[in-house]
């Protein structure tokens, strides 16, 4: 297993400042492979000594030991993760160049962190549920809207989940064994999500999650994971990253349902002009 399948596995507690040292880890392994404790620790704004725990817990003998795991992880790298940029420049405040520039290097990371089987996986589950429920917080509610507009134009039933517990309760007990959950977590682990992934297990329905670098400690693990970094720590934080898997997650499900989506995306268009002409 590499690290990623390693800390999706662990079934421990990770402390804050355990799940910010995974994030640096994860965000740029060709980079993290050869960092010491110390610089990792900084990368991470934590303590020296947390990495170490952190190496620890996930069952290595020390620091060491996990970095030459992620070095190990590094060689069995197609070419296209050996030429992964190794190191983003610092955003400077206000500099749309150096903005861009961490957009593109966290877009260049995207294949390496996101399998194309996973997208694929994903895309015939939304193929085949009888309707789609969508929740997400924060900046991740732009891209709720977004799916659900797209979903619902392409003639799949779809339906956003509201987080107040009064809300919330009746559309999860509305979701069944032939439906599909579809949920968006950046930056910390939500409780609500966690509730709603058990929640879905329990029923027997099937769930995804778009998330950054967090997803990974999601407990219980989804059906499919879809995590990706956003950018480097200590970088802006975009939705260019989750919103380029929504955007290839749409195409995959047009090339999945065998034509449906063109179907009604052209019914759309005809509704359209007729309400135009009136």
């Amino acid at each position: 297993m590499n690290l990623r399948q390693i800390v999706e596995d662990f079934d421990g507690r990770l402390t804050k400042s355990d799940q910010r040292l995974v994030k640096a880890l994860l965000a740029n392994p060709a980079e993290s492979a050869f960092l010491s404790s110390q610089e990792l620790a900084d990368k991470a704004s934590v303590h020296p000594t947390t990495a170490v725990r952190l190496a620890r817990k996930l069952g290595f003998d020390g620091y060491s030991e996990l970095r030459l795991k992620l070095q190990s992880d590094l060689i069995g790298m197609s070419p296209a993760a050996e030429r992964m940029q190794r190191r983003l420049e610092q955003l400077d405040h206000g500099s749309l160049s150096a903005f861009v520039d961490s957009e593109i290097g966290a877009l260049r990371n995207l294949p390496n962190q996101v399998a194309q089987a996973d997208m694929e996986k994903a895309a015939r589950i939304l193929c085949d549920a009888n309707r789609i429920f969508l929740f997400g917080l924060g900046h991740a509610e732009a891209m709720v809207l977004l799916m659900d507009m797209r979903l619902s134009r392409s003639g799949y039933c779809t339906r956003i989940m509201r987080q107040s517990p009064r809300r919330l309760a009746p559309e999860l007990m509305n979701i069944g064994a032939n439906d599909a959950v579809l949920l968006f977590m950046f930056s910390e682990i939500e409780q609500d999500v966690q509730f709603i992934l058990q929640h879905v297990r329990d029923v027997g329905a099937k769930s995804i999650v778009i998330s950054d670098l967090i997803g990974p400690l999601l407990r219980p693990n989804p059906d499919v994971l879809l995590g990706a970094s956003r950018g480097e720590v200590g970088d802006a934080r975009s939705i260019v990253v989750p919103m380029t898997i929504c955007n290839t997650l749409i195409l995959l499900v047009s090339e999945t349902d065998g034509g449906t989506s063109i179907k009604h995306l052209a019914k759309v268009t005809e509704l359209r002009r007729k309400l135009e002409s009136l």
